[in-house]
């Protein structure tokens, strides 16, 4: 069955598991929602490869699945493949595309719009247990969960992933696949590191086989889950402008610090310099810093002292990376605060 630009299937196409993830476009043509059958209903829904190189959550989906044949799983899955074709070229999204993750709602119409209504419409018909969105960073984080909904049953399935979650409330609105799926059941994005590391596929890997084989999940967190589950919430968004040019050791309009995801989860003390500024330029013309309600805070968290980026504050980022590719395609980093 096809349907705008959607393929749906019953069962795993002959050879699948024996593929990379850029191997897949071999078998699959389009983004395809694969329902796998499973002793217990409403099936789980995990989606893998929204962007083409975060190969993490196909792998770790490759070993459960291996894991089970050829007996029947505890759990229907019903496993959403999604940027195939970015995957063959090992790249977040091809330059005529979208992101993958931004296209569930709210959106003018296109075919990557009409395919995620798609697939959410087809899962209003089945129901879902649990939604997992699985992802890599390109900078060095920990393993964290996302969250858009703070309810008991969501934060449990954050802590069996992490004692990190990110919570993104909901006046963000923000397009995710998450945000679409949350209405139906609980749902959490998942970063697993970065791509293809032992460590990461493991930890995902057995996250899914917990959840898989859970009976129901629990609505009330125990005493112990809370206090060991540390919710963050990202309160702006840095990116830099398409006019300037940056780097992170080559000269350039603006040098930051060589590894600066380093800080990913930890603290840049106020005063610090992230940056060498190497031509004139003011503050709103290095960085692009917005809060939740796209007004420009960037006074708040930075200011030029001679010829450096200077923290005005103490900030903690999340999400920093050295790949100029993806700070285009998405941003910088975020700036988050304890709740």
């Amino acid at each position: 069955m096809q349907s705008l630009g959607l393929t749906i299937g019953d069962r795993l196409p002959e050879g699948i598991l024996d593929l990379e993830a850029d191997q897949l476009w071999h078998l699959l043509q389009r983004p395809t929602l694969i329902h796998i059958a499973g002793d217990r209903y409403p099936p789980l829904f995990i989606s893998v490869l929204l962007h083409g190189n975060e190969t993490t959550g196909w792998l770790a989906v490759r070993q459960l699945l291996r894991q089970y044949q050829p007996q029947k799983l505890p759990r229907a899955i019903s496993l959403f493949i999604g940027n195939v074709s970015a995957a063959r070229f090992a790249q977040r999204r091809l330059s005529d595309q979208p992101d993958y993750n931004r296209i569930w709602g709210r959106q003018a119409p296109s075919p990557e719009v009409s395919m995620a209504e798609a697939v959410v419409q087809e899962m209003q018909r089945r129901g879902v247990f649990a939604c997992i969105d699985l992802h890599n960073n390109t900078g060095d984080n920990p393993f964290y969960a996302c969250l858009v909904r703070r309810d008991g049953q969501s934060q449990y399935l954050a802590s069996l992933f992490s004692p990190i979650a990110l919570y993104y409330p909901p006046h963000t609105a923000a397009p995710l696949l998450v945000n679409a799926f949350a209405p139906l059941a609980p749902a959490v994005l998942l970063e697993c590191g970065k791509p293809n590391r032992p460590e990461g596929i493991e930890r995902a890997y057995t996250f899914l086989r917990q959840v898989l084989e859970l009976k129901s999940i629990p609505s009330q967190l125990n005493s112990e889950i809370t206090s060991e589950l540390s919710i963050l919430q990202a309160i702006a968004t840095i990116k830099i402008p398409h006019h300037i040019q940056f780097g992170f050791a080559e000269p350039a309009d603006l040098v930051f610090l060589p590894q600066i995801d380093r800080y990913n989860f930890g603290l840049i003390p106020q005063g610090t310099a992230i940056a060498k500024i190497c031509r004139p330029l003011s503050l709103d013309q290095c960085l692009q810093v917005c809060d939740d309600y796209q007004r420009d805070v960037s006074q708040q968290f930075f200011q030029i002292v001679q010829d450096r980026l200077v923290t005005a504050t103490s900030i903690q980022p999340a999400m920093l990376t050295l790949d100029p590719l993806i700070i285009r395609q998405d941003c910088f980093c975020y700036l988050m605060t304890s709740l």
